[in-house]
């Protein structure tokens, strides 16, 4: 709680420094109770109380802690892409980066490794408001991709797979071109290898992927048509 509130409330730096090394932690809870050795993680996260605590309060208030400190305004949208765009002018992007890219990063960790529906569904809705911090980093843009195509296209409940397209749609309007372009290509491809193999118990997830793809390739006419020219060809 001493940790919550001077990163949150105090707006200490250095708290939120603590908060975010904290959520590193209790993202790696799972591999450190399998370690024999000493822990990795600047924290130990004791309990599953704890973990409950610690990601519902860092998912729900971190955006809104570095939202703070970088645009002066906790306020901010993060439908609109244009303050993040310009993060890397921003003075205190430049104390604030490590600690952004150490959040997303375990945040990405996370989606790739729970597998209960509910809290995937609730990791995907709070992804929406970190999305646009991935501006400054395309590289794990693309990682952040592959794991919500992955989830789209495998996860057997129909609201991991709406909740994932969400986020790949987002992502697709709000990250800078070409995104849209890795976008159209990977979900394209992921409903074309699904739909090879249809079932009466896979058909209603392939009719959802099928609307998806539809409402995806429907944001850029110019760009769907070069797709969709390719893929008709092959």
């Amino acid at each position: 709680k001493t940790i919550e509130h001077a990163a949150l409330e105090q707006h200490s730096l250095k708290g939120l420094r603590k908060l975010v090394l904290a959520f590193k932690a209790a993202s790696h809870m799972a591999d450190e109770s399998s370690r024999h050795g000493p822990s990795q993680q600047a924290y130990n996260i004791a309990s599953s109380s704890v973990f409950d605590r610690l990601l519902v309060t860092c998912l729900t208030s971190l955006p809104e802690a570095f939202g703070h400190h970088l645009f002066q305004n906790p306020d901010y949208s993060s439908v609109d892409p244009a303050p993040f765009a310009k993060l890397g002018s921003i003075p205190a992007f430049r104390s604030l980066r490590p600690m952004v890219y150490r959040t997303l990063k375990a945040l990405h960790y996370l989606l790739g490794q729970v597998t209960e529906s509910s809290l995937l569904s609730f990791l995907l809705s709070r992804l929406e408001r970190f999305l646009p911090f991935l501006i400054p980093f395309p590289r794990l843009a693309k990682f952040y991709l592959k794991t919500l195509l992955s989830l789209w296209a495998t996860s057997e409940a129909l609201d991991v797979k709406l909740s994932s397209f969400l986020r790949i749609r987002q992502a697709a309007t709000v990250l800078p071109f070409p995104f849209l372009e890795h976008c159209l290509k990977g979900t394209y491809l992921s409903y074309a290898r699904n739909a090879k193999f249809v079932t009466e118990t896979s058909l209603p997830g392939l009719t959802l992927m099928g609307n998806c793809l539809v409402e995806l390739y429907g944001l850029d006419m110019t760009s769907a048509y070069q797709h969709a020219f390719v893929y008709m060809r092959q």
